[in-house]
């Protein structure tokens, strides 16, 4: 074989080893079961971008992430500030393969472009400023390496043009009484949207978290009867106003 022979096959087999690979199954990233009840079609698909927002907007990004860190692929969270990585580990992440970059600065689009082509998930928060074009450029980026962007919003506003949308709409704790008992889980509604085949809207309910600390699919039984839950604003309001009551009557007294 000639020398420019050899080197195109060797340019060749170098291409092939490095190119994404195509095959169906490789073309998404495993999901929790809960998880999968929230997606469109019940995966995480490569080369797309997921927004999320509302007041569980971290735990739904966890959710997102931990079935794919146990199964072996990489999560960078860029830009999380306060990320506790205890609660990360309880969602059910793999911690031996998260990593965190605190603080990108200005260079955040740079940052997030490179990390896309070099592992499968990169969650971050939307910086304080970017160009449009950003969004643009980090979806070609998607596409061509196969990479998942989750971004948390914040206050309406995104870097991406989300394939999916997930907004925790409502919320509601379980396991406390009227100043008793430990916070055991928590109902979210999430409202799911974006293009694509998470065009037409749709609302399911999760576990964020369960029982068990990890993300988990309501039940039959707990959607037909209505969970035990407590209203923190509510329930402290009316605390206070019970015990100022009662501090009232016990001056009258004395």
């Amino acid at each position: 074989m000639s020398s420019g022979a050899s080197i195109k096959a060797d340019l060749a087999s170098s291409i092939e080893a490095i190119s994404p690979l195509t095959l169906a199954r490789d073309q998404v990233l495993p999901l929790c079961d809960a998880m999968a009840t929230v997606m469109p079609g019940g995966v995480l698909r490569r080369g797309t971008s997921v927004v999320v927002d509302g007041s569980a907007s971290v735990s739904l990004a966890l959710g997102l992430a931990a079935e794919a860190t146990a199964q072996g692929s990489w999560v960078v969270f860029v830009g999380v500030e306060g990320l506790c990585l205890s609660a990360a580990e309880e969602f059910g992440l793999e911690l031996g393969r998260v990593a965190l970059v605190d603080d990108p600065g200005d260079k955040w689009a740079n940052v997030v472009s490179a990390l896309a082509g070099a592992v499968d998930i990169v969650v971050t928060k939307s910086p304080n400023s970017f160009r449009a074009s950003d969004g643009r450029r980090l979806s070609a980026r998607l596409r061509e390496r196969g990479g998942v962007i989750i971004e948390i919003g914040g206050g309406g506003r995104q870097v991406m043009q989300a394939d999916v949308r997930l907004s925790a709409a409502r919320q509601s704790w379980s396991g406390l009484g009227f100043g008793y008992g430990l916070l055991s889980s928590r109902l979210v509604t999430v409202e799911v949207g974006g293009r694509g085949a998470a065009s037409r809207p749709r609302s399911v309910d999760v576990l964020l978290p369960g029982e068990s600390g990890r993300p988990e699919a309501v039940s039959f039984a707990q959607r037909s009867q209505p969970m035990r839950t407590y209203d923190t604003i509510a329930d402290v309001a009316d605390l206070t106003a019970r015990l100022a009551s009662r501090s009232v009557g016990h001056h009258s007294a004395t």
